[in-house]
């Protein structure tokens, strides 16, 4: 009895370090006081900052949140609708957006590329382009990255103007909403994804930015 209650035990702390871990690796630092994102927030009053972290790793769509070191005051970013902007805020307050999803890290290339260059540097790193699960997180990749365009992985076949994929061959990206007009074609090859402003937007070959990875 008391051997199978040391396991459990065992088996207890290993979970919840584990849980820890995921929580704690899938965030970074974006501003370490003095700013934060101009937006709507969910206040909670957790504590600690891993159970900040915490509450926004298994809140769907929750990519940002800020912890005061002070007061203990967590909040979770609703929603952005439009280019993020900032406001000041006490020093004390930190502000920590995802920078893994599902398991994967998501980063910047290191230079500008074409988008299948970039998704080729995305592959040497052992990932592909990533396409991000809403706008919200289009504005603040968009933000992160700091140019107002950014290679996702969406692409078309060139024979077929209508239909979309995903990295995996899907067609559907429910919350992911493209921008006014777009996709537009404009340039007669636009075949590529990109979050622009925030919104899904179509690409020719030659657009050269950065792109984001997930690996």
């Amino acid at each position: 009895m008391k051997r199978r209650l040391l396991v459990m035990v065992c088996f207890v702390v290993h979970f919840i370090l584990l849980c820890e871990t995921n929580v704690s690796n899938s965030y970074a630092l974006l501003y370490d006081g003095g700013l934060k994102v101009t937006a709507s927030y969910t206040l909670y009053n957790t504590g600690s900052i891993l159970s900040c972290a915490a509450i926004c790793y298994g809140k769907p769509g929750c990519w940002l949140f800020t912890w005061d070191a002070v007061s203990k005051e967590c909040q979770l970013l609703d929603f952005l609708n439009a280019v993020v902007i900032t406001e000041s805020a006490p020093s004390t307050l930190r502000t920590y957006y995802a920078n893994s999803v599902r398991g994967k890290k998501i980063v910047r290339t290191p230079s500008q590329s074409s988008w299948t260059g970039n998704n080729n540097t995305c592959a040497n790193m052992g990932g592909r382009l990533f396409l991000p699960e809403d706008n919200t997180y289009c504005y603040i990749l968009n933000h992160i990255v700091g140019v107002n365009h950014v290679h996702i992985g969406l692409w078309r076949y060139p024979s077929d103007v209508t239909v979309w994929y995903n990295m995996d061959g899907q067609t559907t990206f429910p919350s992911l909403n493209w921008g006014s007009g777009q996709p537009n074609n404009c340039l007669g090859s636009q075949y590529y994804g990109s979050c622009h402003n925030g919104k899904a937007g179509d690409v020719p070959p030659n657009s050269i930015t950065y792109g984001i990875c997930d690996i």
